[in-house]
């Protein structure tokens, strides 16, 4: 039975957020041979004609030879060959086959010869085309690489990258040639450019980013505003905190206090200790630890009982208590050493002046001031300086770091810090080009199936229903974990091998259930495969859905990233990229940027924070900053946790890991959180955009208890994962719609190898898009197409799509660069582009990729 839209009351968060490339798809036009293409698929249909004919040729001297004299036979014999390897066939050949063939086979050798003798006319042209069409692509390319944001987002991807990226500007756009060592750097401006056209990646210039309150003039009024939003790498801040803190005479700067999950346990102090991020590969990882509370280290645990102190003050107290002074400091040392205390420069570390603060707190040490004062500069100086102004701040930056690590002797920071050493953002205030809210309310029934229907397909499900059986075996269904970390000890004492067994669900009767449901509905899907789309009946939806167990509960707030599609006859649809949680997550990060950028009353975070305390008033984000720059968010949640090692603000009124209670949900399968303060459970929702896969043990594992709502636009993984695992298997997989929502592009699933073979050989332009030609047309798959590697994994972190044109040797080359170095991957999964890169084209609403996100909190009443 189909839902009733007014049954379902749909609310959107009063903010969408939405973000767009920076590069105009058209400014790479020139980068496909247009003229080039046209004659060598004029090539490959001849080639095609002239391969039935050879096959009828071949048949009839198959059963001329054996009745004519040696020495003809051998002529035949030699045109056999010749027509079965594509060569032009000797004169005398011809001749003998003149005298000894019927008609009709004289006329398809000489329709054969023609054709053959077009073939080279038509190479002939092509590769004198071809260049002129390359130099062509080249200067296009070289404009975009000139284009400024794009320069300015080149070098935060990399240093020497920004460097190179302006000399290929000149000197392929003076030339149209690429210097040889500047070839690597072409394939790398190629992904770049076309990742900043088609893939709105919030990276930098790449892309720009906005929020827009619903409710405003959706038209704008003037131009729109634009503001730049820069930040040193947290990473490096750290760091050098962390050198100070060490290296430097700054006792007075400096706080010591408790490890947040302290405990006194008898006679010790048991806590748990994290290492830093991204952690040293020599680290034993998280860890239980405790101390032996007697004499001064029980004094020092006293002091710092009631709040941090100074370590300057703490020493004193120490000394006047009748310690001397290096005992004193050696106590300390300790502690911090253990894993008992912890020493940092007390800067919160959801500040977002953080650069600033720490600078601040440590003014009085020279060394550490000096290159503080840099490193503030040039984040204050950066969103307005020119490219070239930001290369001179950049080695000015390089300099300062590389002073104060020779100044103590020390390694160079990880490598992730000086690579990217600033991190910027571009924010616009203005409505999304071709977004309207009509777009959710005329498909309301249908979000009303999604959030039904794609539940199943939730990437987290199966850690979640993991995380439960786990804590069933330890605890009981009925007995409540009085502490979470109690839990955790428990979690951490798992192999690597059982972890990704409970992060996978392995062995669960209701993951079996789970994988089961789904490759029930995906063998549906399956048999539909011989169409290029299907189309969700809302009585199958409705009988499907029906069969989901409790544990698949319906979500109650999602936010959907979605692309406009344009229907031909005027008629408007949407594809699904992403569905994530809601409640308001989605949109914290985007907060101080879009308020920058628009000086809007009231601020959008105060919005955010009004919404989130009526929609979801127990939930806590869980502030975790582990040196990423898009952690950094302001507080919207009417509650934070406080990540052992992180600080919050003073007004923050943090929760502690210690204060939260674990119980389980036999109904749902779901662990609930507690706080033990007031009894009532918490709802813990990671407002950071750090991907679990790239997370600390600790992190990952708090992030399973976050409610699920995590859709990466894949109806096919299950087919997809099991034919990657097998030899030669192929797939061809449908479009799925529920109604004007597409919910999965397209799919291919192809062997590797056959496109290896293919794109190995070819060294110049003109036979490398042949052999692509050849090879697309022998798939039958789309010329246009997103690409990513599958086979066997080969870590946490699957592989990316990338933006292939079969008919652009730029694109190509980078292919053929990416099947080399596959390693043990087995398969080539492509998906179709969705929208169509041609609704880019002049006079499109849109010149490159748009992408809304919007939340909808669904309930039903």
């Amino acid at each position: 039975m189909t839902p009733d839209p007014a049954s379902h009351l749909i609310r959107l968060a009063p903010v969408v957020a939405w973000r767009r490339g920076t590069v105009p798809f058209a400014a790479l036009h020139a980068l496909t041979p247009n003229r080039t293409w046209a004659l060598l698929t004029e090539v490959y249909e001849l080639r095609q004609q002239r391969a039935a004919v050879r096959d009828r040729l071949l048949a009839v001297l198959r059963r001329t030879v054996p009745a004519v004299p040696r020495a003809p036979r051998r002529q035949l014999l030699r045109l056999g060959r010749d027509l079965f390897n594509d060569r032009v066939p000797a004169p005398e050949s011809i001749m003998v086959a003149q005298a000894l063939l019927a008609r009709p086979h004289l006329a398809e050798l000489r329709s054969w010869l023609r054709d053959r003798t077009r073939q080279d006319e038509l190479l002939a042209m092509a590769r004198s085309v071809v260049g002129d069409e390359s130099r062509a692509g080249r200067r296009a390319l070289a404009t975009v690489a000139g284009m400024e944001d794009f320069q300015c987002a080149a070098q935060l991807t990399d240093r020497v990258m920004g460097r190179k990226a302006a000399a290929f500007a000149i000197s392929a756009g003076q030339s149209g040639q690429t210097p040889r060592e500047l070839r690597k750097v072409e394939n790398t401006l190629v992904n770049l450019a076309y990742r900043a056209a088609l893939k709105p990646s919030p990276f930098a210039g790449f892309t720009t980013v906005g929020l827009w309150r619903r409710g405003t003039d959706q038209t704008g009024t003037g131009p729109p505003r634009s503001a730049r939003l820069t930040r040193v790498n947290r990473l490096l801040l750290d760091w050098i905190a962390d050198v100070l803190a060490e290296h430097g005479d700054i006792d007075d700067l400096l706080d010591i206090r408790l490890n947040n999950t302290a405990v006194r346990a008898g006679g010790h102090l048991e806590f748990l200790t994290c290492p830093q991020y991204p952690p040293d590969p020599r680290s034993p990882g998280d860890r239980f630890a405790s101390v032996l509370l007697h004499g001064p280290a029980a004094r020092v645990v006293e002091l710092l009982v009631d709040g941090p102190l100074a370590q300057h003050d703490l020493l004193g107290l120490m000394i006047a208590e009748g310690l001397d002074s290096t005992a004193a400091r050696a106590v300390i040392e300790h502690l911090v050493a253990c894993g008992a205390c912890e020493r940092s420069v007390g800067v919160p570390d959801q500040e977002p002046d953080y650069a600033a603060t720490v600078a601040e707190r440590l003014a009085t040490d020279p060394h550490g001031a000096s290159v503080l004062s840099v490193l503030v500069e040039t984040e204050r100086s950066f969103p307005a300086a020119t490219p070239v102004q930001r290369v001179e701040l950049l080695d000015a930056f390089a300099v300062a770091v590389d002073r104060l690590q020779h100044r103590y002797g020390l390694a160079e920071p990880h490598r992730d810090a000086m690579r990217t050493p600033v991190f910027e953002d571009v924010g616009q205030h203005s409505p999304p080009t071709n977004w309207s809210e009509l777009h959710v309310y005329d498909n309301a029934g249908d979000f009303a199936w999604l959030h039904r229907f794609l539940p199943l397909f939730d990437d987290a499900l199966l850690a979640w229903l993991g995380l439960y059986r786990a804590f069933v075996n330890l605890f009981g269904e009925a007995t409540e974990c009085a502490d979470l970390l109690e839990f955790y000890r428990a979690y951490l004492s798992l192999s690597p091998v059982e972890a990704r067994q409970l992060h996978s669900g392995w062995g669960d009767p209701c993951v079996t259930a789970v994988h089961k449901l789904r490759n029930q509905v995906t063998r549906w899907l399956r048999q539909e495969s011989s169409r290029e789309s299907v189309t969700l009946d809302p009585a199958w939806l409705d009988e499907i859905c029906a069969t989901y167990p409790a544990f698949v509960p319906p979500w109650e707030s999602a936010t959907h990233k979605v692309q406009v599609l344009s229907h031909p006859g005027g008629r408007t649809g949407l594809v699904l990229n992403e569905i994530r949680s809601g409640w308001g997550s989605f949109y914290a990060r985007g907060c101080e940027l879009a308020e920058r950028a628009g000086g809007i009353t009231p601020p959008h975070r105060e919005t955010l924070r009004r919404h989130i305390a009526e929609r979801a008033p127990r939930q806590a984000d869980l502030v975790a900053v582990l040196g990423q720059n898009s952690n950094v968010h302001p507080r919207v949640t009417p509650f934070v946790l406080e990540y052992p090692g992180a600080r919050c603000h003073a007004d923050d009124n943090a929760l502690r890991l210690r204060d939260l209670a674990v119980r389980a949900d036999p109904v749902r399968r779901r662990l609930v959180l507690i706080n033990r303060i007031d009894g009532e459970p918490i709802t813990l929702m990671p407002l950071n955009h750090l991907h679990p896969a790239a997370a600390p043990d600790l992190y990952r594992f708090l992030y399973t208890f976050a409610p699920t709502a995590r859709y990466k636009g894949d109806l096919w993984v299950p087919l997809v994962d099991r034919a990657a695992g097998e030899d030669g298997r192929s797939l061809r997989l449908p479009r799925v719609e529920v109604a004007d929502i597409v919910v999965q592009r397209r799919t291919w699933l192809l062997p590797i190898e056959p496109v290896r073979a293919a794109l190995a050989g070819p060294r110049d332009d003109v036979a490398l898009l042949l052999a692509g030609l050849e090879w697309q047309r022998a798939h039958a798959i789309p010329e246009r197409s997103f690409v990513r590697l599958a086979g066997p994994p080969s870590g946490d972190r699957p592989d990316k799509p990338h933006y292939v044109d079969i008919r652009n040797p730029f694109l190509l080359r980078a292919l053929r660069n990416r099947v080399r170095a596959a390693g043990r991957a087995t398969h080539l999964v492509l998906q179709e582009c969705l929208p169509d890169v041609d609704s880019y084209g002049p006079g499109a609403v849109t010149r490159s990729a748009e992408e809304v996100a919007f939340e909808i909190n669904l309930s039903v009443e």
